[in-house]
């Protein structure tokens, strides 16, 4: 369990990282040789997993930039294998024409926006993407209620519960979320009646035994 909640954890960082950094941070950011192993490791974990987040042709050429960087130098060959087989598979996703890449797009945002459930809408998708990574980590650090924007909380947990529905098997986490659910439901708020569908939700789909 451990090595797979590493490799979600890795998943959504480094798309947090794709969203919020523009280039130039991602390439300051993934300079140092060890530091630039954990993004192409983290790259292949995404495409892996959930490849149709490159719909967006920025990210994809965002990556293939801090690529540059050792992609032509003395690198292990196994990071450089890594490398070339990831652009391979962008190779893949190439579009043939601008419709192609909209509707790839539209699709991806479509199916996000369903795993996350009723709250979160397209103008803001890309903000609960890159929350995710803070709200895994606030689960381990029991502090989901520092977060001033719940729905953002409660996309994630549902979102993690339909990707990763394993993670909630662990005693600990389940604890921690349910007992944020239990103060959830209790509190006063314009969107009380959605959040309480959202603790349903999660509690009948992904938290009863």
């Amino acid at each position: 369990m451990e090595e797979k909640l590493l490799r979600f954890a890795k998943i959504l960082a480094i798309k947090s990282k794709l969203i919020c950094y523009d280039v130039d941070d991602l390439i300051k950011e993934y300079r140092s040789p060890d530091s630039f192993i954990l993004f192409v490791e983290s790259i292949e974990a995404l495409v892996e997993d959930d490849k149709e987040f490159f719909s967006f042709t920025e990210l994809k050429r965002d990556v293939l930039e801090v690529f540059s960087l050792y992609r032509y130098q003395n690198i292990d060959k196994e990071i450089k294998d890594k490398m070339n087989k990831i652009i391979s598979i962008f190779n893949t996703m190439k579009p043939k024409d601008e419709e192609e890449a909209s509707n790839a797009i539209i699709d991806y945002c479509t199916k996000e926006i369903i795993k996350r459930n009723f709250i979160i809408y397209p103008d803001s998708l890309l903000e609960s993407i890159a929350n995710d990574i803070d709200v895994f980590i606030s689960i381990f650090e029991d502090d989901l209620e520092n977060f001033e924007e719940k729905k953002f909380v409660m996309a994630s947990l549902y979102y993690f519960g339909n990707l990763f529905p394993e993670m909630y098997k662990d005693e600990e986490i389940r604890e921690v979320v349910f007992h944020y659910l239990e103060k959830v439901k209790k509190e006063k708020s314009p969107f009380k009646r959605n959040f309480k569908g959202y603790v349903k939700d999660i509690n009948k789909k992904f938290l009863e035994k």
